[in-house]
């Protein structure tokens, strides 16, 4: 019995390694920052990592104050398409300086990230890649399910969420 006893010892090792790895791969798809203190404070804290993890400079600008809130369902779609798309930068643009620019009014709330990366087509990239471009319609899915709308540019990576209901 003792081969027994070292089985059930490894496998439970490798159940509390995959719980940790699963308790921060949750924590990365909806921090608790974002449910304490809002989106804007929770993309400070992205932007915190995101310098410690790469060599792009990332620029944020928003016309409204860190304490500033929205529905959870706009925080939480709006943090998981920054996320993606500066995933989606860090792997294809091969750009140095990004920026991030949330503006707010009465009936818009606008996410526009850009990059002066290599760009791509987007038509014929969805096309010819369509595989590859489940993070781009993941975006896009999420942001329309909001009632919002994804502009995609050629010329580097350009993402805008506009919502015609009140942000």
């Amino acid at each position: 019995m003792p081969e027994a006893r070292t089985i059930l010892n490894a496998i439970q090792e490798h159940l509390h390694v995959l719980g940790y790895e699963t308790h921060n791969l949750a924590l990365s798809l909806r921090p608790s920052v974002l449910d304490d203190l809002g989106l804007l404070t929770a993309l400070r804290s992205y932007d915190e990592q995101w310098q410690e993890c790469t060599d792009i400079k990332l620029a944020m600008h928003f016309n409204v104050g860190l304490s500033t809130r929205f529905s959870p369902a706009i925080e939480t779609t709006m943090y998981r398409v920054t996320q993606e798309a500066l995933t989606n930068i860090i792997k294809h643009a091969q750009a140095s300086q990004v920026s991030l620019v949330i503006h707010h009014s009465p009936k818009h709330l606008r996410l526009i990230i850009e990059d002066n990366g290599t760009g791509f087509a987007y038509e014929q990239f969805i096309q010819a890649n369509p595989q590859q471009s489940l993070g781009i319609q993941g975006i896009q899915e999420r942001v329309l399910l909001l009632g919002g709308s994804v502009d995609t540019e050629k010329q580097g990576l350009v993402r805008r969420w506009e919502s015609d209901r009140r942000a």
